[in-house]
């Protein structure tokens, strides 16, 4: 696995967080109308994993595989019960990770 240095970290992180908060406003991150620190951890990672290959420009995409990925009944389960368990945690950051994977 290749390290990145704090300046490639905070850029992805700040680049995340502004494809999130442009694309899906108010409701990033809340499943259920409050913020939920498990969707937090889990849809960062994933965006952030694939911003590292690149820009996403199919905004619309994201926005779909977001909505899908929070309709996904085992991320459902894995971000609202017993979010700290090492197991839940790895289904919801693989889930995350497959379904922001592609969006071009």
């Amino acid at each position: 696995m290749q390290r990145q240095s704090a300046n490639e970290l905070t850029h992805l992180f700040g680049t995340t967080i502004e494809l999130t908060n442009q694309t899906l406003g108010s409701r990033a991150f809340r499943p259920e109308k409050v913020f939920n620190a498990a969707v937090f951890d889990a849809v960062m990672v994933g965006v952030t994993k694939r911003l590292s290959r690149g820009a996403i420009n199919d905004i619309s995409g994201f926005a779909k595989q977001y909505d899908e990925l929070l309709n996904n009944e085992t991320f459902q389960d894995a971000v609202l019960t017993g979010t700290s368990d090492e197991k839940r945690v790895r289904t919801r950051m693989d889930l995350a990770e497959r379904y922001f994977a592609d969006i071009a």
